[in-house]
């Protein structure tokens, strides 16, 4: 028997195998609690979106970010305490 034709079984069980295993929908109770947080409190979605821009979705001030890094002091590879 060729290489290819049992390439093409080996194929052909694994389809067979796939769609005769149904599987299983699996969810976590985190995963279960945060969606039904969500659909008892639909005000809580903008409301996480109104925190993460506080701290994520801002402008970048480009100099300030050099400034940074160039203020920054190269650390030794090795410290003895």
């Amino acid at each position: 028997m060729s290489y290819n034709k049992v390439l093409i079984i080996i194929k052909n069980l694994r389809s067979k195998i796939s769609t005769t295993m149904p599987k299983k929908p699996y969810e976590s109770d985190t995963t279960t609690f945060i969606k039904s947080l969500f659909k008892k409190n639909p005000e809580l979605r903008e409301k996480q979106l109104k925190a993460r821009s506080i701290w994520w979705d801002r402008e970048q001030d480009l100099t300030e970010r050099s400034d940074l890094e160039k203020s920054n002091v190269t650390k030794k590879p090795y410290e003895y305490y």
